[in-house]
């Protein structure tokens, strides 16, 4: 047993002798690795910059601004795009808008007026257009036939 306490007192001596003294830090002087340390900052310093490029690069754009209703009903060059324009506020597709103008023009008498009612500008765009109430002229005009 002895000698176990013996190569476990030189194992310890041996370590005490590797690892620097207390509070003293070890400076390694090697010029190798001072360099090396040094192209690894120039290393980090470059992947940072490149990071914040990418970042700008993949950064979102502002979302382009959506026309309103009404800008799509003034901007309409065809009756089809205001009947369009119109589907999403009135919650149905443009067949049953169709049919409920359809509706409307036949009870005013407006047929011999507008033959082409469905594909008139003008009639499309006068029935969009918002009255002093907020509501448009189509839905005031459905719900006075109600």
């Amino acid at each position: 047993m002895a000698w176990m306490t013996s190569l476990s007192s030189r194992w310890r001596g041996a370590l005490a002798a590797l690892l620097p003294t207390h509070g003293v830090r070890h400076v390694n002087t090697n010029p190798l690795l001072t360099e090396t340390r040094a192209n690894l900052l120039v290393m980090r310093e470059y992947i940072d910059a490149a990071m914040a490029r990418i970042d700008l690069l993949i950064a979102e754009p502002a979302p382009a601004p959506v026309p309103s209703v009404d800008e799509y009903v003034a901007s309409a060059t065809s009756a089809t795009a205001v009947w369009k324009a119109l589907e999403p506020e009135l919650g149905v597709d443009r067949r049953t808008l169709l049919t409920r103008v359809e509706r409307l023009v036949a009870a005013h008498g407006l047929v011999a007026r507008f033959p082409n009612w469905s594909t008139d500008l003008k009639l499309a765009k006068y029935l969009a257009e918002r009255t002093p109430s907020g509501k448009r002229r189509l839905v005031e005009a459905l719900e006075a036939l109600a």
